[in-house]
């Protein structure tokens, strides 16, 4: 059996470092926030794939935290894309 709560532990260790470097050297407002949306939901797709949990639930071969990491990779790209749209083009967002 793979250790998969050991590597997320690791990984998010590394996601936080990697946002605060972040959070300290951009000024932008939500940018972090974003990033740390589309990172998690990322890494919980992924590592999805390597737990043994049937019982936790699964729709089209996916798990529910699987959906959900969708959902919430959906609504940031729609939301950024409308920010983008509506706000100056010199932004990050």
């Amino acid at each position: 059996i793979f250790p998969i709560q050991i590597l997320e532990a690791l990984l998010l260790t590394v996601l936080f470092a990697v946002l605060l470097i972040l959070f300290i050297r951009i000024n932008k407002k939500g940018i972090v926030a974003a990033i740390y949306l589309y990172s998690y939901s990322i890494i919980r797709f992924a590592l999805e794939f390597f737990r043994g949990d049937t019982e936790r639930g699964s729709f089209m071969r996916l798990s529910t935290s699987q959906i959900i990491s969708i959902i919430i990779l959906l609504i940031l790209s729609v939301l950024i894309l409308l920010r983008r749209k509506y706000i100056k083009k010199d932004t990050l967002l």
